[in-house]
């Protein structure tokens, strides 16, 4: 979980098509910790969910193949999707204590 305005800091004036680029980072946090990472996956939730229009989001990555119906080491080649909509099957796996942020 982290802090901040995010609707504030992405909000778009009516009719404004700009599109905001993001990325996770090293953050400063208080505490013994004194970093983190604020993963771009959690940054996109919140920009999605709290800000006013937003209605597409896009992942671009360099190194993988796309979006995949299962993770790489069930899956065969066939398995990458070209075309998703909600509602298309899939299946996934979340490693939390590895944290992929560049």
């Amino acid at each position: 979980d982290f802090g901040g305005d995010v609707a504030g800091r992405f909000a778009l004036a009516e009719g404004d098509r700009t599109v905001a680029i993001t990325f996770g980072d090293v953050v400063e946090c208080s505490g013994p910790q004194r970093f983190g990472i604020l993963s771009g996956d959690d940054l996109l939730l919140r920009i999605a969910t709290e800000v006013p229009g937003v209605v597409r989001a896009v992942f671009a990555v360099q190194g993988v193949d796309g979006l995949l119906r299962s993770p790489p080491e069930d899956g065969v080649a066939q398995d990458l999707v070209e075309d998703w909509r909600p509602g298309d099957p899939f299946s996934g796996a979340h490693d939390a204590a590895v944290d992929v942020t560049g």
